[in-house]
């Protein structure tokens, strides 16, 4: 009897020394979570601790996708403070936004120099290919007939206008209305004249075209820097052209650019 009240009594030892190793885990590992995000976001230790107290609620479900500058903005307790980490988000946008379009002009320029004269996929073989009339059928059609026919393109356009275009927006409105309806995989549009990324950006927003559609990649702003001439060299003349592979053709539109 003396010997089972000695185990008794021992229980509740060894269920405080394993809580308190669970306790130093747990610690442990909140810890790494706030220097990993001090470290990544350069957030402060304080800013750090709110967004991980955050996440452990109802934020955690509502936002679990999003950066931690927009969860502490959304969350914030006053106008000063949400205006403080919109603007960081809006800097973090903007050079996520700057990489991916340097990038995206980078390999459409290397895309045509390396693939110049190559077919690289025989497009005869995909899908739809015989529900659609020629390239030279459609492109004679004008603006409607390419655009708004409803007729699916499996390459991209790629289209050049000069930064002071006076009459360029409608048609772009249209080709990014027909780019929504999944008519076509993409548009890259050059600008000739602008004298600086800034410059360019400004442009795109000007003519409102659509972060969304830059960040996914289905259009691409790019400084022009000679790519119209090489266009002109394998594509013809215009300064709008379709290249599905590495076929490339001139649009013969009549629209103001």
């Amino acid at each position: 009897m003396r010997f089972a009240l000695i185990i008794l009594t021992a229980l509740p030892i060894f269920s405080f020394s394993q809580n308190s190793i669970d306790t130093e885990v747990i610690d442990n590992e909140f810890e790494s979570d706030v220097n990993e995000l001090m470290s990544n976001w350069n957030l402060n230790k304080e800013e750090s601790e709110k967004y991980l107290s955050l996440m452990n609620g109802p934020a955690g479900i509502w936002w679990n996708h999003l950066e931690p500058y927009i969860v502490l903005g959304q969350m914030a307790e006053s106008d000063d403070e949400m205006r403080y980490y919109a603007n960081l988000a809006a800097k973090m946008e903007k050079n996520r936004i700057d990489r991916e379009t340097a990038f995206a002009r980078m390999f459409t320029d290397e895309a045509l120099k390396v693939n110049q004269g190559q077919q690289l996929i025989d497009t005869s073989l995909l899908p739809g290919y015989t529900q659609k009339k020629t390239e030279i059928e459609m492109f004679s059609s004008g603006v409607e007939g390419v655009f708004n026919s409803g007729k699916m393109f499996f390459g991209r356009f790629i289209v050049f206008f000069n930064v002071s275009c006076a009459g360029c927006k409608p048609l772009l409105n249209t080709m990014v209305a027909s780019l929504s309806n999944g008519n076509m995989n993409g548009i890259d549009i050059y600008v000739k004249q602008a004298e600086s990324d800034q410059g360019l950006m400004q442009w795109a927003s000007d003519k409102e075209i659509p972060v969304e559609m830059v960040s996914s990649g289905k259009i691409t702003i790019n400084h022009d820097n000679g790519t119209h001439n090489r266009f002109m060299k394998v594509g013809g003349t215009g300064e709008i052209f379709y290249q599905e592979g590495n076929t490339i053709k001139s649009v013969n539109l009549t629209a103001g650019r």
